[in-house]
């Protein structure tokens, strides 16, 4: 009897042994199972944090390209663009004359008779290549408007439409930078 007591003593145990081997491969199981879950999370969370980063990068690239304004300089342009000495030939002449010099600060010396200092201020940009300047003379009650058409850095035609009461005249003259 007593074999058979501690026959089923160790049975007992065995069973013991296998319910306490099942709980621990359970629990493995359950943690191992867990961390797999955790490891697939993590992986979709990089490739998921991966494809944000290249479609805000691809968002960031194409917001550059939009916002790439014309940076060669032309933008916002003033007259002193094509500042220098300009020659032309007055009408009824047949040499080339220094007629106006365009200033640094935007303004304009005509030397056609007289010589006639035009201010910055009287000066409209229309464009890059087409500005208006005007002149008013008030001892004469004479007014001049100066329209520059730039053909190139170094050429254009200067028209000038003088006013004098209900009178008006219309000259066109071609120039060249030198």
């Amino acid at each position: 009897m007593q074999k058979f007591l501690s026959n089923k003593k160790l049975i007992f145990e065995l069973f013991q042994f296998n319910q306490n081997f099942n709980f621990a491969r359970n629990i493995y199981l359950n943690v191992f199972n867990k961390y797999q879950k955790e490891s697939s999370i993590m992986k979709e969370q990089i490739k998921n944090f991966y494809l944000l980063l290249i479609i805000l990068s691809l968002i960031a690239l194409f917001l550059i390209s939009c916002d790439n304004k014309n940076k060669t300089g032309t933008e916002g342009r003033t007259l002193s663009y094509y500042a220098g000495n300009w020659w032309g030939k007055a009408s009824g002449e047949t040499a080339e004359e220094n007629i106006l010099t365009i200033n640094g600060d935007s303004s304009i010396t005509l030397k056609i008779g007289d010589e006639i200092i035009i201010p910055s201020t009287s000066v409209t940009r229309v464009s890059d290549t087409n500005y208006i300047a005007s002149y008013y003379n008030s001892t004469v009650n004479v007014s001049t408007k100066f329209t520059f058409n730039f053909s190139s850095d170094t050429q254009g035609k200067l028209i000038m439409e003088i006013t004098q009461g209900s009178t008006s005249q219309s000259s066109t003259i071609d120039i060249t930078k030198k």
